[in-house]
């Protein structure tokens, strides 16, 4: 039977905690405008791949992150907040250091998707630790300070990367994030072994995660290659928009009548949140268009 335990952390140790997953917050997300910079570099140096290649690491890392999200609530509800906190910062650490390592692009992007889907486990999860031990009347200011930390590395993260690449080489970014993940898994799991342990077991949509993974990986490998291999020319992309044809509507029907959804899309219902997401939507792809 899991113990709970309802005291909050208090002084120096509240302190820690905010400081250690903040980092963490800021360097699983500056890895995304931080990589951008680096890119470039990557591509010349994973057997001189082209530009377009190295890109693969940006935009398939981001696809790991969305796919992590939903794996975060099942396995913090499963085995426990801080436990799957600290076990997913060693595991971003052993994928950031095979990053690191890569000496192909294929050996790389598999590599940077695994990174993401550990990030995306560790966003969620850290800020839910961290709001835990706010008290209910100092809960806003604890989201305004995750807030910031969830902004802040967008900016400083332009300026990291190219940091690493005038002075140290982009695979630093990489190695600089296995001391950061070992750090703070150590720190948080010191501060919150055997505290506030809430454990439920719930069923995984495995259906359908597999059906959002299919689609989003399917899409990003088009939007990803299509420039190299002249698009639906291409067999493999056409192949790849059949089955995210074929699977986008079958991810839609089994969402809707599943009682645990990987993504609940009933929540398009509503207004504000499908005006939001349309927004998002318009406002990421604004880029994308040809002038």
């Amino acid at each position: 039977m899991a113990v709970t335990y309802p005291r909050r952390l208090r002084g120096w140790r509240f302190i820690l905690l905010n400081g250690a997953t903040g980092l963490a917050n800021v360097a699983v997300l500056s890895n995304v405008p931080g990589y951008t910079i680096l890119g470039p570099y990557a591509a010349g140096d994973l057997q001189g791949v082209t530009p377009s290649f190295g890109s693969w690491g940006t935009t398939d890392h981001m696809i790991g992150l969305a796919l992590g999200f939903p794996i975060a609530r099942w396995l913090a509800a499963r085995f426990g907040d801080y436990r799957v906190y600290a076990t997913a910062l060693v595991v971003y650490a052993i994928f950031s250091y095979l990053c690191a390592i890569s000496g192909t692009i294929r050996s790389f992007v598999p590599m940077r998707v695994l990174l993401g889907l550990a990030g995306g486990v560790i966003l969620p999860v850290g800020q839910a630790i961290l709001l835990g031990e706010y008290p209910p009347e100092k809960i806003t200011l604890g989201v305004g300070i995750w807030g910031v930390l969830s902004m802040m590395p967008f900016t400083i993260g332009v300026f990291m990367g190219g940091w690493y690449a005038e002075y140290l080489g982009w695979r630093a970014m990489f190695l600089s994030n296995v001391v950061i993940a070992l750090t703070v898994a150590g720190i948080a799991g010191s501060l919150l072994y055997g505290h506030r342990i809430k454990r439920h077991i719930s069923r995984f949509d495995g259906v359908g995660f597999f059906l959002l993974a299919i689609i989003l990986l399917g899409m990003q490998t088009i939007f990803n290659q299509g420039n190299d291999f002249d698009w639906f020319a291409s067999p493999v992309l056409a192949g790849a928009l059949v089955v995210v044809i074929v699977a986008l509507p079958c991810f839609f029907i089994w969402e809707l009548g599943e009682r645990r959804p990987a993504i609940d899309v009933r929540l398009l219902a509503h207004r504000n949140y499908i005006v939001a997401t349309i927004c998002s939507v318009l406002g990421f792809s604004n880029g994308a268009w040809p002038c």
